[in-house]
């Protein structure tokens, strides 16, 4: 499907730290918050796999994207994680690494190392603080604020550039500025501040439950469904995967077309329309264990995905890339964000 491949996202681990509500990790069950049973807690992506995944074609940009962003795990958590980093600048010397964490893990040594891994590089490592001291912890649940600061410190002094990723909720709204502020005299690289994508009615659901109990090393009992369903509204489909040409490698070593695909393999309700997407006519023709990325990359399924835009759009990529009368995805983020490093 992709001449070249411009975009790249690995999924290292669902090890984590923290007991963000809203995760894939967790699920609303009966009032309280409960592991997934539908996701493979506590695995990790091997560096062969990784490796094997770069080895086995040759169709990578010269300006890569790299992202070690974390659907349902901590990335720094990757007992190589340090190793890969460096792996993947040495590989790709033009490359841009993009890397996400909750700064709450690891200790100030490590991420100073990171930081002089990635010193005099474009690379971005955005620490999420949705918050202050008073309220970060209402959805970074287990993360203490002061230590990912000092993390985020710790980077910085080793040279890395930092991003201050600031969620916007109900309850730190009126703290955006201060936290700007707060992130500017850290000499923070940039501070981004972004919307909530979930509807207040599920936020104040799953936040209720996880204030009344989190289940923390427990899977939630029974066969958990999401139930029907609705019909997307959507006007066309803007073929993310194609135009950006980018590619998703999961926990379990399958090459997918972005992150919702993998989102879509462990949620209750869009677990069997996965594998029906993918597997109905292919069984298991795109593990990177059984194949090399050139053979998944040239086989058939990816010819017919960009027909289907045409005519008949599976249900996954209607929810995430249509989009409608407002010329928006059906899941597009608002963001704003301001640099510092030219005023300093």
């Amino acid at each position: 499907m992709h001449s070249v491949i411009k975009d790249i996202e690995f999924e290292l681990n669902t090890i984590c730290n923290s007991f963000c509500p809203i995760c894939s990790r967790y699920q609303n069950h009966n009032g309280e918050l409960w592991l997934n049973p539908h996701l493979k807690i506590n695995r990790q992506l091997s560096f062969e796999t990784i490796r094997k995944v770069f080895d086995t074609t040759d169709r990578w940009a010269d300006d890569l994207n790299i992202n070690l962003i974390g659907t349902a795990g901590e990335p720094s958590l990757h007992p190589d994680f340090i190793d890969i980093v460096q792996y993947l600048r040495d590989k790709f010397p033009d490359a841009f690494i993009n890397i996400h964490t909750n700064g709450g893990c690891r200790n100030p040594k490590f991420w100073k190392q990171l930081g002089t891994v990635l010193d005099g590089t474009s690379h971005n490592v955005s620490f999420s603080l949705d918050g202050l001291e008073d309220t970060h912890g209402i959805y970074r649940i287990g993360v203490d604020y002061h230590k990912a600061v000092n993390h985020l410190a710790s980077f910085l002094e080793g040279g890395g550039k930092g991003i201050w990723k600031f969620i916007q909720f109900d309850w730190n709204k009126h703290q955006v500025e201060e936290a700007r502020a707060r992130a500017k005299d850290m000499g923070c690289h940039r501070f981004q501040v972004s919307t909530n994508v979930c509807d207040d009615r599920f936020t104040n659901e799953i936040m209720s439950a996880a204030q009344n109990k989190i289940n923390k090393f427990k899977f939630a009992p029974g066969d958990w469904d999401a139930g029907y369903l609705e019909p997307i509204e959507w006007d066309n489909i803007d073929t993310k995967c194609l135009t950006e040409q980018g590619i998703f490698i999961d926990i379990e070593g399958r090459i997918l077309p972005c992150c919702m695909y993998y989102s879509g393999s462990i949620f209750a309700g869009t677990k069997q329309v996965f594998k029906q997407i993918m597997y109905s006519k292919h069984e298991d023709w795109n593990s990177i264990h059984q194949h090399n990325t050139e053979d998944i990359l040239q086989h058939q399924w990816w010819t017919d995905l960009k027909r289907s835009f045409g005519k008949e759009p599976n249900y996954l990529c209607q929810m995430n890339c249509g989009r409608c009368g407002d010329d928006k995805a059906n899941y597009d983020v608002d963001f704003e964000e301001e640099e510092f490093e030219n005023e300093q």
